[in-house]
């Protein structure tokens, strides 16, 4: 079977290869985890974050964090997804777009 082969160049090889194969995991799990946090911060509009914050550091935080091996940016992901900052931009979104629009 192929996939035997591929299973034994990643793991069979010695600690060489398994740290390689941690890597590329950190990387392929993490591009998901990366991809979903860039676009929960883009869809809070920038108008939204005066007084929270700045949406380009938790970005650049989240792009450097995948850059080292992939895996810390799961920690990046859970600290925007709990933090206090994003709360508040995603109550303020909820309260403007609530808001009655004036019709004519």
């Amino acid at each position: 079977m192929w996939w035997r082969n591929v299973l034994w160049d990643l793991f069979g090889r010695g600690a060489n290869s398994r740290i390689e194969a941690l890597i590329a995991a950190g990387y392929l799990l993490g591009l998901p985890v990366l991809i979903w946090t860039y676009l929960d911060l883009r869809r809070l509009h920038r108008p939204r974050w005066v007084g929270s914050g700045n949406r380009d550091q938790w970005q650049l935080g989240a792009a450097v964090t995948y850059l080292a091996f992939g895996w810390p940016v799961v920690l990046i992901a859970v600290g925007w997804r709990t933090s206090r900052t994003r709360a508040a931009v995603v109550g303020e979104c909820a309260r403007v777009s609530s808001r009655p629009t004036i019709s004519t």
